[in-house]
């Protein structure tokens, strides 16, 4: 009976925290900051990354963010990350597998280390809608949580490929 009513308490203090609300606005205050972005200057492509893409790929976004300075193209490109990535990455490095656990650990390092800006590459970006690397091209993490109201939910059994692809799709409905 103790444990249950400490259950209970704990519910109703994160119900009084009302996180999804303040995730809500937040991806509202990132869809607002990259559609003013978008007006502002043209990028060549929008990128949504899916987990198997950095598992499989752990310098993915990297390449992504100077693929146009390769091509000699000087529109940069924007890399959507959604924070179900790095939850199902979380989970695949505990995987007994140990090829799939050091894959998602190299995924995850390389995430942290584009997302902190601790690469020469990456400058701050003063709209904070992400990380802007200095050649231009941007990298958006994107909050999810199942008690946000603001993505689809595409089927009744929601796993992580259709959280991803709630989350872009919702991206896709918010530009202008």
């Amino acid at each position: 009976m103790n444990r249950e009513l400490s259950k209970k308490s704990f519910l109703n203090i994160f119900e009084g925290l009302n996180l999804s609300g303040k995730l809500e606005k937040l991806v509202k205050a990132t869809f607002d900051g990259l559609n003013k972005e978008l007006k502002d200057k043209e990028y060549e492509h929008i990128y949504g990354i899916d987990t198997n893409i950095i598992h499989g790929f752990p310098q993915a976004i990297s390449i992504l963010a100077q693929m146009h300075e390769m091509e000699k193209d000087e529109k940069p490109n924007i890399i959507i990350v959604s924070d179900v990535i790095r939850r199902e990455l979380n989970g695949l490095k505990k995987s007994e597998n140990i090829d799939k656990a050091i894959d998602a650990r190299l995924a995850l390092t390389s995430l942290y280390r584009d997302y902190i800006g601790a690469l020469d590459h990456i400058k701050h970006d003063e709209e904070n809608i992400g990380v802007r690397f200095s050649n231009g091209s941007i990298l958006l993490l994107l909050p999810y949580s199942r008690e946000m109201n603001i993505y689809p939910k595409l089927r009744e059994d929601f796993g992580g490929d259709d959280q991803i692809l709630s989350c872009m799709l919702k991206l896709r409905d918010s530009l202008d």
